[in-house]
């Protein structure tokens, strides 16, 4: 198991260039704006994460930004963007746990946005588009992003561990042996890998419609943004994926 899991992550470390296409694009069509203040870069980061949710709770995100708003708001710094987040004083200084505790944003968009302002401050492609200049992170301070496409990796492929197939249990079973931020920008890798190589088909047992990782996606492949389209490449790459998964 120990060997596989090594085999999975030395591939994801390897083939990082294809998600990082998709990172980076994401986070240039946020903040890639000429002349955009910390303050502008940071809203429009919020506002970017915010939306891939599926269905954003807007009633509760709402209050969020009008905090963002106020007078008394600092977003001109990392120190100050952590204090207009706080609640009390005595509140964790914590990114991952203050964007958690926000109202409409929950496990998973927090650690995406964590995730995001980590990429723009330490990726060597990214350094032109730094928000903050006292940006610092505790070095296990990242967590992955877990959503239905990396679960799905757990629940019928070789990371069924046992686990609580959500958010906690997830990162727990990675944070045993990959605990440092640069592992999890590996290991963040999944996403692509499980997205691209998933499929819906009926299960003749039950007759749901269920996911599976089966072979490689192009439908979806083509629909990601910003991504070079080489196709037989990629095609190659995800085959390579699903052996590990397998073997």
């Amino acid at each position: 198991m120990e060997d596989k899991i090594e085999k999975l992550y030395n591939f994801l470390k390897e083939n990082r260039q294809y998600n990082k296409q998709v990172q980076d694009g994401f986070i240039k069509s946020c903040i890639a704006i000429k002349d955009l203040s910390p303050e502008q870069k940071v809203l429009n980061l919020l506002y970017g994460v915010v939306n891939t949710q599926s269905q954003p709770k807007i009633d509760k995100i709402g209050p969020f930004f009008t905090k963002m708003y106020q007078k008394d708001s600092d977003l001109t710094s990392y120190e100050g963007f952590l204090k207009t987040l706080k609640k009390e004083s005595e509140s964790s200084d914590s990114l991952f746990e203050l964007m958690k505790s926000q109202k409409g944003w929950g496990s998973k968009t927090a650690a995406l946005f964590v995730k995001y302002i980590y990429i723009i401050h330490k990726e060597d492609s990214l350094r032109d588009f730094k928000i903050w200049d006292d940006f610092s992170l505790n070095e296990y301070e990242l967590k992955l992003p877990v959503d239905a496409v990396i679960t799905h990796l757990f629940k019928d492929n070789f990371l069924n561990q046992g686990c609580k197939l959500d958010f906690d249990g997830i990162n727990e079973f990675f944070s045993k042996n990959h605990t440092k931020n640069p592992d999890f920008i590996i290991w963040d890798e999944l996403w692509f890998w499980g997205f691209i190589t998933q499929q819906n088909q009926i299960n003749p047992n039950t007759n749901k419609n269920e996911r599976i990782n089966v072979d490689f996606n192009e439908n979806k492949f083509l629909c990601l943004p910003y991504v070079e389209k080489d196709i037989d490449k990629i095609k190659e790459k995800a085959k390579e994926f699903l052996e590990i998964l397998e073997n």
